[in-house]
């Protein structure tokens, strides 16, 4: 059986499931901010995007959480207690919307590391609350920072009711938001009851942890058609490149899996890749571009023969995509067809009999309806192989009737043209189809366009300068409607529109560099010079701050003197009596660099050796005033863990020995 499927655009709606542990504050926070982001990336990948929002803690119930704020949780500002699951806004395509919702929230508090973050999945998948489209892509980036409580976990709670994969959620009277109920009736889910439900529902799930635990989703991603997992920041900064790149490599990764299937049917999946030739056993490929077509080949085989006319019915879909294909396989052990075929079917065109749903072709007739004159097929069967080429229509087609069919994307006699490998701008082929068209992998542009992606546009009114005629100034190419100046033996030009060349060197510039300067400031521009033997020629000043003033006929001269000063005039190439303007400079008739104020140097320099002397004066007293502190702490502290006791030397005799009269006091 072949299956065709062609990369489109799908609608996307993205839900972000939120990890609202204290330990999460600032990942919060700065998602808070990135909404606007988050769906400006994705409106330059599609144009249909919605975005959503929920969050999770753990269960309720102890050893997982307190039934009340702690004073430590008080002194934090945590206000709200732990919670399972709560989805605070439905799919929109509001961002500003999104970023309210997120920074709205408040964080909570829990004991045990793990979070229910499986059990918020389940709820966020099969849950219409959500809002999800049946025809859009679902994705949802759960981001944490810590491991997953899975099933069998809710037994230390007293929670033994296995989860049964169904929405519990309850509006929250006065708001828009639902609660996770049954947080305490229904134990975790565990990894392969969310990978069953993620594959029923077409979900894909990208797990954003931390670097600490990244690999932890990395393991459990492997586990879940359709899930990929990327590392996040500390403060989750980085969330809109990972949406970005997870849904790119995400989308671009087309994977067929069947649902339903009986176990006496055995399925296989055959696949050409990109430009590959043959067919590999595999379920899908990488790196699908958007209007590629993947041929797929299913091979249908019966493990046991059944008893009676047995119809077995089972899906094939794209891994976290709608579209689906149900195939209704019938299970035959004795075919009769054979015995009565139909003579000169319409099917097969009238020039073969059908039999079992397969053409018998007459002599002269070829192909799977019979629609092939063989006369016009030569004996070596080659038509349809370009020189050197071993595959019929280069993989890229089928050979019917000595022609090559070629695949939505291909043209030419043997398929040899890819008609959407052009550059693309804007992610459109030749910038679009008001610019060109793409044949055979380059861009044929339509009139008033030119360029590698027909994105440049054929006019020349934006080379042209005021009142000149020639296009950049004959010193350029217009590429684009703007000019590109040329580097000629001369010098580099440059300018908007090539009209000056700083580097050339201009004979008439040169020629009467002295006579002007000599006429304009009364001095040689050089040390020493005089201006004795010099033409006097006539000089006007004018005032400009830039040279889009110059006419088609004009030139600029810059020099600078021997005191450094710049000074620049302007001189007419089709006058005979040559007429110099000068060019101000502001008020100033030269550019002259202003001196050093070395009394300022001298003060700044004695002042930042002062502000050094005394920062190290003063880093010095900081360090003395830490580490005598901390010398007097120890001594006290050994003072007060000293025991002083009193005790009897055993030699010790005591000088004085007391002897009592036995006869004292009776007489």
């Amino acid at each position: 059986m072949t299956i065709k499927y062609v990369q489109e655009d799908f609608p996307v709606d993205l839900y972000v499931l939120l990890d609202l542990s204290y330990s999460m504050k600032d990942d919060k926070d700065k998602l808070s901010t990135l909404g606007g982001a988050i769906a400006e990336e994705m409106r330059n990948i599609t144009k249909d995007f919605r975005l959503g929002f929920g969050s999770f803690v753990d269960k309720t119930v102890l050893p997982f959480a307190r039934p009340v704020l702690s004073q430590m949780d008080i002194d934090k500002g945590i206000t709200v207690l732990t919670y399972g699951f709560k989805h605070h806004l439905t799919l929109t395509d509001d961002a500003v919307a999104f970023e309210e919702k997120v920074k709205a929230t408040s964080v909570s508090t829990n004991i045990d590391s793990p979070e229910g973050g499986l059990e918020a999945l389940v709820q966020a998948i099969v849950c219409n609350e959500i809002g999800w489209r049946k025809e859009s892509r679902k994705l949802i980036i759960l981001c944490t920072d810590a491991d997953y409580h899975a099933a069998g976990d809710g037994k230390l709670g007293g929670i033994i009711i296995p989860n049964d994969g169904k929405c519990h959620l309850s509006k929250i009277p006065g708001t828009e938001e639902y609660n996770y109920d049954w947080v305490n009736k229904h134990d975790y889910p565990s990894v392969g009851q969310l990978a069953y439900i993620a594959s029923k529902n077409r979900a894909n799930i990208i797990f954003a942890a931390t670097r600490e635990k990244v690999d932890v989703y990395k393991r459990l991603a492997a586990e879940i058609n359709g899930a990929s997992s990327a590392q996040l920041t500390d403060d989750s900064s980085n969330i809109v490149e990972v949406v970005k790149k997870e849904y790119q490599k995400m989308s671009g990764t087309i994977i067929l899996q069947d649902e339903d299937t009986p176990s006496h049917i055995s399925l296989k999946y055959f696949v050409k890749c990109g430009q590959e030739s043959d067919f590999k056993e595999r379920r899908g490929c990488d790196n699908v571009k958007k209007g590629e077509e993947l041929e797929f080949r299913v091979q249908i085989a019966l493990t046991k023969c059944l008893s009676g006319d047995t119809r077995d019915v089972f899906k094939i879909s794209p891994v976290g995509l709608q579209e689906e294909v149900s195939i209704e396989v019938i299970s035959m052990c004795e075919c009769p067809c054979a015995s009565y075929p139909e003579i000169n079917s319409p099917t097969c065109l009238g020039r073969g009999n059908l039999s079992c749903g397969i053409c018998e072709c007459a002599p002269l007739y070829s192909g799977n309806t019979c629609e092939c004159d063989i006369a016009d097929i030569s004996d070596k069967g080659d038509e349809c192989k370009q020189e050197g080429d071993q595959i019929e229509c280069g993989g890229r087609g089928e050979c019917k009737c000595g022609k090559c069919d070629c695949k939505s994307r291909y043209s030419g006699n043997y398929c040899e043209c890819d008609n959407e490998s052009c550059t693309r701008r804007n992610d459109e082929l030749c910038s679009g189809e008001d610019h060109g068209q793409c044949e055979c992998g380059t861009c044929k542009c339509k009139p008033g366009w030119s360029g590698e992606a027909c994105e440049c546009s054929t006019a020349t009114d934006k080379c042209i300068r005021a009142g000149a005629t020639d296009i950049c100034s004959n010193s350029g190419d217009c590429f684009c409607n703007k000019c590109s100046c040329k580097i000629t033996d001369e010098g580099r030009y440059t300018g908007e529109f090539c009209e000056t060349c700083p580097t050339c060197n201009d004979q008439e510039c040169e020629k009467y560099r002295i006579s002007v300067h000599c006429t304009a400031f009364g001095e040689s521009p050089f040390i020493g010079g005089n201006c004795d033997q010099v033409d006097n020629v006539t000089v006007a000043w004018i005032n400009s701050t830039d040279d889009t003033y110059l006419n088609e006929d004009e030139r600029i001269c810059r020099f600078q003197d021997d005191n450094g000063c710049t000074y620049r005039f302007i001189y007419l190439t089709t006058d005979v009596v040559k007429t110099f303007k000068m060019i101000m400079f502001g008020e100033e008739k030269k550019d002259c660099p202003k001196p050093a104020d070395i009394a300022a140097i001298a003060g700044g320099v004695t002042a930042l050796t002062l502000l050094i002397g005394l920062g190290l004066i003063l880093l010095w007293r900081i360090l003395t005033y830490i580490h005598d502190k901390r010398e007097y702490a120890r001594f006290e502290d050994q003072r007060l863990k000293e025991q002083w006791a009193r005790d009897d030397n055993p030699i010790y005799k005591d000088p004085e020995t007391t002897f009592k009269n036995p006869a004292y006091g009776k007489g």
